[in-house]
């Protein structure tokens, strides 16, 4: 071994450890378009937007876009300048910027407009000064601000245009009063104001007495005292830490002195150029940037400094300059760091504790290229395209020197094994097969036959349980080592079943199968039986999925598992069917390079994406895990896996080499907020400020963007949202932070997003926003209430017209009526005259021939008496009549038959002729009658009842009524004499007025009578369906002439 290895083994020890504590940063990609050089401030809202401050405005950034504000001149609500050194949110979540050389700046996210506050000479309640170097606010609602010739300003939130209090340096109380130039001003958890004084050290406002009390920061030297400047304070476990002229120093907040550093290494803290301060409470850290030293992270758990400079053997991770300007830890305990003409770079916490072996490789050769990885015991040793290292409790060895001068170009390692005896064996690209045996190093070359002096690229080697050596190569087949003669069987597509000579993996299994993959397919080698080769089928769904087949790792359960570029294949112990696993069912990559078992059970894989572990007996949740999570790299390289006898499990990836124990990592459970970050219609931004979305009914397409407030790693951020109350159920958008729809009806919803951080936890807090789809005019309120009055008042004006011609109709048939009446009452005055006196004209004339018969003949006497009784009863029944046909409430079918009714009772009340009646029902009584039909039924039933009395000599009578839909039918029979029609049908005028009758009522008289069977008449007809007012009329029209009818 050389003295150059021995120098290394002595001196680096130290510098493994240091390295281990180096700060990993990662740059913020160059496409987002932000200006992040010159970067002087930085601050997280309360929403969880990171608001960044440059020389070229100010940005807001939600870790999938941004919004720059700059001044624009032609508008007042604008930026006042874009020189942006100071940011502060209040307890109104009104955003105040503090500018050098625009004044004081307050903006309101809900509407979107700033608001300047700027120094007028004039205005004593001005801001005193145009450059503000630093805003805080107190628990009484004011806020502070720090100006550089100025003095410190103070602002009432609750009456921001009251104006400012100024608070300046008085030369004759310079102790009690403002410094002039305030660096920083800072609340201390008890409420004080600090500030940071340039060329005083720290000062405090007393409230109580309004002065100001300084603690100075000073050195004596000889005669000479000088004071020094306070840049930036923070606090943390009850101590004011404040960057200075000469370090870091502490002030007790309790003993409001000045005291010693706590920390272990006071050293560092006094030869600290300090410039900025951040503080990460949840996990006790103190961040310091220096002014040319870099950046340093104080663990105060571990009692440990790490560094972060800018150096090229850290080149991907490494700060970008050694001048930090601004520092924050936001609110998942990330930091970030701006430097001078650099960038802004992020620190995520360890969550995972991935052990990166990156410090050990030279970025600028390429050496970080890792291929093999070995361990025995406490050694790990790391082939490379550089070389072989050997990790021994944390001390390095290079064992670059194995390789002899002239194959330096060759000395790139790509397998490893080592034997009980500690016999270790490399394989290499070019130079053979290395034997390091007793510290002797033998070479052996697997050589085609017509060239001896190359060797085959060497992918994999081991020994199997009969110790035999298998050596995998690149184009050379798999070739068995004879340790006898130093010779190798080779087995190739040319002597065996294989038909591919590339072999890249080689895996032995507990039942001694050896599984080697090619890039032709899987070989399986039993201890019995046959060798099996498994080669991918395009007709077969169940053959291996690709014939690349990179790595192999049988599990506990007995399953084999392949995986190919294609895709993670595994198949049962006793079957040769496969089943595949790959992106689409949650793999970062389908291509598969490397398959290890963790003692927990769980199966890890590294691929070309990174690194997953899943449950190999649940193969349906994958996590994931990349750059993001603290891997060196997501390439991983083809047998670059290993897991040691303690259980540590060993990735190489084309950056280095990572290891870990899988029981050791935790996620990140920090629950970012979700804001809605932008809304478009039709492509067309539209502004969110006020969280309303108001759109119009044709406006159909809208998208709307959001995002988690975990900016470490955004693009692993997954999110769900639904629209309420159109949708129930949430909708799994994946790392899309997008929602789209299209042709909503109008009406309120609200959007509400719900997102995991960068490890899969689902926050609990939700973001959301209101939209409102207007409707066209024709189906607004105000629209639909105008046509609503203009219906109700256009039916109220029909109705008055209609009303008004009801009325004057009204009036006008009451006028005819009354007419009518009176002449009705002229007519039967008229006809009841004329009737009435012939009748008892006939009675007074048979009254005389009475008397005289009673002189002359008594015979006759009698007869004539007889007349003037009968003459009484036909004018006691007219009379009846006529006053039943005059009453308007009997003008009903029922009323018809009760009057049949009566008459037939009161025409066989003296007799013994049984009278029935059937029929009768409130049905009848639904049924209105005009007086034509009420006259012509009743005359007809009347006359017939009438005959049967006098002709018929029958002992029962029975009326009976039927309906039927909208026919009716009225039958009247009895059981006497009957008569013959054809005798009586042309002389008896009684027969031809019932026929007479029926044809006016468009109804049918049947009459069938027979001597011996008695008599039956029935009349059939449709019901008259006759309204009222109808009714009226024709009853108007026919009063007069139905009167005179009944007294013909």
């Amino acid at each position: 071994m050389s003295k150059l290895k021995y120098l290394i083994i002595f001196l680096l020890p130290a510098f493994l450890c240091a390295q281990t504590n180096r700060i990993r940063l990662e740059s913020l990609p160059l496409d987002d378009g932000l200006s992040y050089q010159s970067v002087y401030a930085l601050y997280q809202d309360s929403r969880g937007y990171l608001w960044i401050g440059t020389i070229s405005g100010l940005i807001r950034y939600d870790g999938r876009s941004n919004i720059v504000f700059r001044h624009d001149p032609e508008n007042p609500q604008s930026l006042s300048h874009d020189d942006v050194v100071a940011i502060y949110e209040d307890e109104f979540k009104k955003i105040w910027i503090g500018t050098y050389g625009g004044g004081l700046n307050r903006y309101n996210p809900e509407t979107g407009v700033f608001t300047r506050y700027l120094n007028d000479s004039t205005d004593a309640k001005s801001i005193s000064d145009n450059v503000v170097l630093s805003i805080t606010g107190d628990k009484h609602g004011r806020l502070w601000i720090g100006t550089r010739t100025g003095g410190v300003n103070l602002l009432n939130l609750t009456l921001p245009d009251s104006g400012f209090t100024r608070f300046v340096r008085d030369p004759k109380r310079p102790r009690q009063t403002a410094p002039q130039a305030p660096q920083k001003l800072y609340t201390s958890s008890d409420g004080r104001i600090w500030i940071g004084a340039f060329g005083r050290g720290l000062a405090t406002y007393d409230q109580s007495e309004n002065v100001f009390r300084y603690f100075p920061l000073m050195r004596a030297s000889g005669d000479t005292v000088r004071f020094y400047n306070a840049y930036d304070i923070v606090e943390l476990n009850n101590l004011l830490w404040v960057t200075t002229d000469v370090g870091l120093k502490t002030f007790d907040l309790r003993d409001n002195q000045w005291v010693e550093s706590s920390f272990p290494t006071k050293v560092a803290c006094d030869s600290l150029s300090a410039f900025r301060l951040a503080v990460d409470r949840m996990n006790n850290v103190l961040w310091v940037g220096s002014n040319g030293k870099g950046l340093f992270k104080f663990d105060f758990n571990s009692n440990t400094i790490s560094q972060n400079k800018n150096h090229w053997s850290y080149a991907p991770y490494a700060l970008k300059t050694d001048m930090v300007t601004a520092l924050l830890v936001d609110q998942s305990s990330m930091l970030w760091v701006a430097t001078a003409n650099g960038a802004l770079q992020k620190n995520a916490p360890d969550f995972h504790k991935f052990d990166r072996l990156t410090d050990l490789f030279d970025y600028r050769s390429g050496d970080i290229y890792v291929n093999a990885i070995l361990s025995d015991s406490s050694d790990v040793w790391i082939g490379h395209h550089g070389g072989l290292v050997r990790i021994v409790n944390k001390n390095i060895e290079l064992w670059n020197d194995i390789f002899p001068a002239s194959h330096q170009s060759a000395r790139s390692v790509t397998a490893l094994w080592k034997d009980r005896d500690g016999t270790l064996w490399i394989g290499t690209m070019t130079a053979g097969l290395v034997r390091v045996k007793n510290k002797i190093k033998t070479t052996f070359l697997i050589s085609p036959k017509e060239d001896t002096s190359y060797s085959f690229p060497i992918s994999s080697i081991i020994r199997d349980k009969k110790g035999r050596l298998w050596v995998g190569t690149l184009d050379g087949g798999l070739n068995l080592f004879n340790e006898n003669d130093k010779s190798f069987i080779r087995y190739d597509p040319t002597n065996s079943i294989m038909n591919s000579a590339s072999v890249s993996c080689l895996y032995e299994s507990s039942d001694s199968t050896m599984w080697v993959g090619t890039y032709g397919g899987l070989l399986q080698i039993s201890q019995e039986g046959p060798w099996k080769f498994f080669t991918h089928d395009l007709k077969n769904p169940t053959s291996i999925s690709h014939n690349y087949v990179y790595s192999v790792f049988c599990d506990q359960n007995g399953r084999t598992w392949a995986g190919t570029n294609n895709g993670l294949c595994y198949k049962e112990k006793n079957s040769d069917d496969f089943k595949v696993l790959n992106q689409k069912n949650g793999l970062p990559s389908d291509v598969i390079v490397g398959i290890l078992g963790s003692p927990d059970g769980k199966l890890w894989v590294s691929t070309h994406n990174g690194i997953s572990s899943f449950d190999p007996n649940r193969p349906t949740f994958f996590r994931n895990y990349d750059k993001y999570d603290g891997l060196p790299g997501n390439m991983f390289n083809i047998g670059a896996a290993l897991q040691s006898r303690d259980g540590t499990l060993w990735f190489g990836s084309v950056q280095g080499a990572v290891c870990f124990k899988s029981e050791q990592l935790r996620d990140n459970l920090f629950e970012p907020q979700v804001q809605i970050v932008q809304a478009k219609k039709f492509n067309q931004l539209i502004s969110i400020d006020s969280g309303l979305i108001e759109l119009n009914y044709d406006e159909n397409y809208l998208s709307i963007a959001f995002s988690a407030m975990d900016f470490f790693a955004p693009n692993k951020n997954q999110y769900q949202y639904r629209l309420e109350p159109l949708e129930k159920a949430w909708h799994y958008a994946g790392n899309k932070g997008e929602a789209q729809y299209t042709d909503l009806a109008p009406g309120s919803y609200t959007l509400t997003v719900r997102a995991t951080n960068r490890d899969g936890v689902w926050s609990s807090q939700i973001g959301a926003i209101q939209i409102i789809i207007r409707p066209p005019f024709w189906k607004t309120r105000s629209f639909l209430f105008l046509v609503a009055m203009t219906v109700f008042l256009l039916i109220w004006f029909v109705h008055r017209i209609m009303t008004k011609r009801a009325v004057d109709k009204s009036l006008e048939m009451e006028r005819i009526r009354l007419a009518e009446r009176e002449r009705m009452r002229e007519q039967i005055s008229k006809d009841f005259h004329d009737e009435l006196g012939h009748k008892l004209t006939k009675i007074t004339l048979f009254s005389e021939l009475s008397q005289r018969a009673l002189h002359e003949n008594k015979a006759d006497s009698k007869k004539f008496l007889q007349k003037v009784a009968d003459t009484s009863t036909s004018l006691s029944v007219t009379t009846r009549d006529f006053i039943w046909a005059l009453d308007p409430g009997k003008d009903t079918l029922y009323d018809v038959m009760v009057n049949l009714r009566d008459f037939g009772f009161d025409l066989v009340q003296d007799t013994e002729i049984v009278f029935e009646v059937d029929g009768l029902s409130e049905q009848l009584d639904r049924i209105h009658l005009t007086m034509e039909w009420r006259r012509h039924l009743t005359l007809i039933f009347k006359e017939a009842m009438n005959n049967t009395l006098k002709h018929a000599k029958a002992k029962h009578i029975r009326l009976h009524i039927i309906i039927e839909g909208i026919h009716f039918a009225i039958h009247l029979a009895d059981d006497g004499m009957g008569f013959s029609q054809e005798n009586t049908r042309s002389t008896r005028n009684g027969l031809k007025n019932m026929q007479e009758r029926a044809q006016k009522l468009h109804g049918l008289l049947s009459i069938e009578s027979n001597e011996s069977a008695g008599t039956h008449i029935t009349f059939t007809g449709l019901l008259p369906t006759i309204d009222a007012e109808a009714r009226n009329f024709q009853e108007k029209r026919d009063w007069i002439t139905t009167i005179k009818g009944w007294f013909v």
